[in-house]
């Protein structure tokens, strides 16, 4: 039992290390040793939990998608959903836990999604699609196929590339982070609520 959670331990600094190695200089630049020595691990027992960089990043990729799901979770599920102010206010919740996680947001926007390899695949995203389609609904007249398509694209993709650039964007263009933020959402509102039951 000790052993399993010294191990655990052992996953949870490795990953840690390699996120903020990745974070730092890029998938390609990183190094194993790099991220051994940041672990305070060595490269064999590196290697004994994951054997590529590959399935270390993987694995970022989950635990984050798990948190996204536990956020959202708690955003959405104990809200009174008739309630006028609910909608804005799961996305100001939902903006702040993705601006505290902008790093490494921007590590997966960049790396997974926009640079990804063959054997990397969208579908890691899959829970966290379901999540919307069962707590915020859909229309019964959409398909599935039709729901997804609106969920990645104009929900997923606006709020992660808004998390990431907002603060550069508002910088370069002299804009409040205020009136960006409150004009970014009263368009995703207009946009997401004509195609779902929030």
């Amino acid at each position: 039992m000790a052993g399993n959670r010294m191990g655990e331990q052992t996953r949870e600094r490795i990953i840690t290390a390699a996120a903020e190695e990745f974070i730092e200089k890029g998938f390609e630049r990183a190094k194993m040793e790099e991220i051994a020595a940041r672990a305070g691990v060595t490269k064999v027992m590196l290697y004994y939990h994951f054997n590529s960089k590959q399935n270390i990043f993987n694995e970022i990729v989950k635990n984050v998608v798990e948190e996204i799901k536990t956020e959202f979770r708690m955003s959405i599920e104990p809200a009174d959903r008739d309630d006028p102010a609910f909608f804005p206010s799961h996305l100001n919740l939902m903006l702040a836990y993705y601006q505290k996680r902008q790093k490494v947001l921007r590590l997966i926007l960049s790396e997974y999604i926009l640079r990804r390899q063959e054997n990397e695949s969208l579908t890691v995203f899959n829970d966290v699609f379901s999540l919307i389609l069962n707590l915020a609904g859909k229309k019964p007249e959409d398909s599935q196929e039709e729901f997804l398509v609106r969920v990645f694209f104009f929900n997923a993709l606006p709020m992660l590339m808004y998390s990431c650039m907002a603060d550069s964007f508002c910088q370069d263009f002299n804009i409040s982070p205020e009136v960006a933020r409150q004009v970014f959402i009263d368009n995703f509102m207009r946009t997401f609520r004509a195609h779902t039951s929030v």
